[in-house]
This record gives C-alpha cells, sequence and structure tokens, in this order.
C-alpha cells in the first residue's frame, strides 16, 4: 500500500502473513505484529522511513529482526511475550493489550485473591504481598 499519510494501523488478531511491501511508503511510526501472525515477509517494512518501534512476539523475533535489518531503518524491534493469563510482556512492564503497549497504558500492580496466588506461586520461591480489606 502507498500510503504515505498513514501513521496509525491496527492489526488484527486474526491477522496470519504480512507480505512484500505491506508497509511501504508509510508514515507508520508504531507497527506492533500479533502474535497470530506466522509468516513476515523479509520485505514486509521497506521504505517506512518513519518507523521508531516495531514490536513483535518472541515466536517472531527471527523474522522481525531479519525484516528490520533489510529495510535499513536502524530500528531493533521490541520483542513481547505473550503470558499465560492473556497480558502482553515487554521487558518488566505488562500490558492487557496490544493496543495498550501502544498507549503505554501498563499494568502498574495487580491485586491477587488467596486462591489466584496459590495457583500463580510456584516452588521457585515466588511470593505474593496480600491485602486484607
Amino acid at each position: 500500500a502507498h500510503c504515505t499519510n498513514l501513521q496509525q494501523i491496527s492489526l488484527p488478531n486474526t491477522l496470519k502473513s504480512i507480505y512484500p511491501d505491506a508497509f511501504w511508503n508509510t508514515s507508520l511510526s508504531d507497527i506492533i505484529i500479533p502474535s497470530s501472525v506466522t509468516y513476515i515477509d523479509r520485505e514486509a517494512i521497506l521504505s517506512t522511513s518513519s518507523l521508531k518501534t516495531l514490536y513483535c512476539s518472541k515466536a517472531q523475533a527471527e523474522q522481525c529482526i531479519t525484516t528490520a535489518e533489510l529495510s535499513n531503518s536502524g530500528i531493533t524491534p521490541t520483542i513481547y511475550e505473550l503470558t499465560s493469563d492473556g497480558l502482553y510482556k515487554v521487558g518488566s512492564k505488562t500490558y492487557g493489550s496490544l493496543n495498550d503497549i501502544l498507549t503505554g497504558n501498563n499494568i502498574k500492580k495487580r491485586i491477587y485473591t488467596v486462591d489466584e496466588a496459590s495457583r500463580l506461586s510456584k516452588p521457585t520461591g515466588n511470593t505474593f504481598r496480600l491485602r486484607y480489606k
């Protein structure tokens, strides 16, 4: 697509493939590839000069790095992990959705019930601080 004014796009969680020139000559500054995508063409982000951040899932990391290198954009993809409870983790921050990553609306603290804490606790020494009301 030749959309020089395109600055933001929301990719559906049902998307499976991203083909050559998918983001060619756009003004996108951030692209988040949903974890449903299993194929990212090496030439997917060519001529995307305003791109600052490319977010990819851990499973897509190799394809994203290759795509970013080929585009000569000078960016290193930011890798997110999809946690077992359906949240998205980027570094030490956790987000409720892919859109929250873009807006910076991270989950600051989570209050667990005793039942949740007991299910999540592992013999590795993880501890939870419980609050009583």
